[in-house]
């Protein structure tokens, strides 16, 4: 998931496209996401850790094509979570990942892997890959 890790160093610090789509036209957003991914995918709402959603974004993938979401709050900190297909697909437990100062959690779900990635205590972050992970069931 280095994947995740990159496209959130890439678009975070973004400051005029951070998003390809913004949230003003989430139903059609949601629609392409979905459609270009092949099954329904909609932003989980992570309001509760003062993270709201901003937009997202389609991206290359190693098998296939993935979305991204951005998220952001009030003090300009944001978070990104990552959706892939993956072809060995199946279920894992989340996992740690980080490259410099960028870390994030990651767990496949059946055909797709997904990361909640940011620049927030880990503790934080942990918290908000796991109220994603429930909402995306």
């Amino acid at each position: 998931m280095l994947a995740a890790l990159r496209a959130h160093d890439t678009f975070a610090v973004e400051v005029a496209h951070p998003v390809e789509v913004g949230a003003d036209q989430m139903e059609h957003l949601t629609g392409w996401l979905s459609k270009r991914l092949g099954q329904p995918f909609a932003a989980p709402d992570l309001g509760a850790f003062g993270f709201d959603v901003i937009g997202g974004r389609i991206l290359p993938a190693a098998s296939g094509t993935a979305a991204l979401w951005m998220y952001e709050n009030e003090a300009g900190e944001r978070l990104t979570l990552y959706a892939a297909p993956q072809p060995e697909g199946g279920q894992t437990a989340f996992r740690f990942i980080e490259a410099e100062a960028t870390q994030g959690f990651w767990w496949v779900d059946g055909s797709f892997g997904y990361a909640v990635v940011g620049n927030i205590p880990r503790a934080a972050l942990r918290g908000i890959a796991i109220a994603a992970h429930e909402q995306l069931i």
